[in-house]
């Protein structure tokens, strides 16, 4: 998970830290950009709480502070405006983004500003505002997450909710319908009609039975393949209707054991997955043969101690009660 992240305090809540730390690694993960300078004016504020946001994003960040220079002479990638510094066009880079507490944003004059427009804003009291016109979020998705969806029209409501609630919008959601009714070995092998398809970096099956529970799984997927060496799967904890997997005797056991842990356990690398889940294609038990795959040949693997995901119900290829 990301590290570091600091305690609400005085001048921001969680959820703005967790902005503040977002912010810094989607700046980072910009194509070709070598490293990040970040720009900080917030005279008053808890520094402290702010640079340990920052660097639990990025580690690798240059902050600097204005309180401690006379005259900026570099050009910024990222801006944390809580203190007014406006105008510095000059100063910054041309995908630069700006994080501010504007408190009238809508009207704002930053939105007058030559060159930029509001991307998005946020009720936590936080907005972003940043000059590139490419939506970076959706060209470049780390997270590929595919849904079979059978007959269960509310449970697949859930399902996309719980995926467009991301604090993190990088992501690229496929889903596979059946509306005829086609059996379980036919399901089985329906992820092989997708893999062209496959954008992200990493996949995930998220059938329409399950929903995440945390708002922030592509966001510690992009922290994972950016700062653990890109493992080829990311394993974490599922609550499967009155236990939570993998148990504690199956955690962190790297090899195959049949039935401890469930399909949405895992993010697992582009390639690894089309190398592997041909395997899923079986009459019955498709997500044990394609586990026991991905364990019987090299891997590396990274273990998220988190509670990433839940199964509403066990679908047994059946739809959804009135």
């Amino acid at each position: 998970m990301f590290s570091d992240l600091p305690c609400a305090d005085n001048n921001f809540s969680t959820e703005e830290l967790r902005m503040i730390r977002n912010e810094s690694l989607k700046a980072f993960l910009i194509p070709k950009r070598k490293k990040v300078t970040v720009l900080l004016c917030a005279p008053g504020y808890n520094i402290q709480s702010i640079t340990s946001a920052i660097l639990a994003g990025n580690p690798y960040a240059e902050i600097i502070d204005m309180n401690n220079i006379k005259e900026l002479t570099t050009k910024v990638d990222l801006v944390y405006d809580f203190g007014w510094l406006w105008p510095l066009q000059e100063y910054m880079s041309d995908d630069c983004t700006i994080v501010s507490s504007c408190p009238n944003i809508e009207d704002c004059e930053h939105e007058k500003c030559d060159g930029y427009f509001i991307k998005s804003s946020y009720t936590c009291g936080l907005h972003r505002i940043t000059r590139y016109q490419k939506d970076i979020e959706r060209k470049c998705p780390v997270l590929t997450i595919i849904t079979r969806a059978y007959k269960r029209p509310k449970q697949l409501h859930c399902n996309i909710f719980s995926v467009k609630g991301q604090a993190i919008q990088r992501y690229q959601h496929i889903v596979i319908p059946d509306d005829d009714g086609v059996g379980l070995y036919e399901a089985n092998k329906s992820f092989m009609q997708v893999l062209d398809d496959i954008e992200g970096n990493y996949v995930m099956i998220l059938d329409d039975d399950d929903i995440l529970i945390s708002d922030n799984v592509v966001g510690e997927v992009m922290h994972i393949d950016t700062f653990k060496k890109s493992p080829d799967m990311i394993v974490w904890k599922v609550w499967r209707l009155t236990e939570i997997v993998p148990t504690p005797e199956n955690w962190e056991y790297n090899k195959y054991r049949n039935s401890h842990r469930v399909c949405n356990c895992y993010a697992v690398k582009k390639s690894f997955f089309k190398r592997t889940i041909e395997s899923f294609g079986t009459p019955v038990a498709g997500d044990q043969h394609w586990q026991q795959k991905m364990f019987s040949i090299p891997h590396s693997i990274f273990w998220y101690n988190g509670v990433m995901s839940a199964n509403l119900r066990i679908g047994n290829c059946k739809p959804e009660g009135k």
